[in-house]
């Protein structure tokens, strides 16, 4: 039989051995972007176009990985993309930052 000092003593040392609560991970997404080409003029120019992606990615604070051919990267244009992408913090694979 328990008295009341041994009870309040046994409920706080049940209560410490209670699970955890868990939650649900995080949900997660992966993106990649094989080469896109954004040298067309519709609607938005390839620049505006490029920050708009950039921007729905860090909106979402989701990271993507570009996969680039040197065709992409042949201009200025390219290259300072690339740039934006890696100062993002996104994956950038098949070429060399330089």
């Amino acid at each position: 039989m328990f008295n009341r000092r041994g009870f309040i003593i046994g409920t706080f040392a049940v209560g410490g051995c209670a699970p955890s609560v868990v939650t649900a991970p995080a949900k997660r997404i992966a993106v990649t972007m094989d080469d896109f080409d954004l040298g067309f003029n519709i609607r938005l120019n390839p620049r505006e176009r490029n920050e708009r992606i950039l921007a729905a990615f860090d909106s979402h604070n989701h990271k993507a990985a570009g996969f680039v051919t040197g065709r992409f990267v042949d201009s200025m244009f390219g290259n300072e993309v690339v740039q934006s992408w890696s100062d993002a913090d996104h994956l950038i694979r098949n070429y060399k930052l330089g």
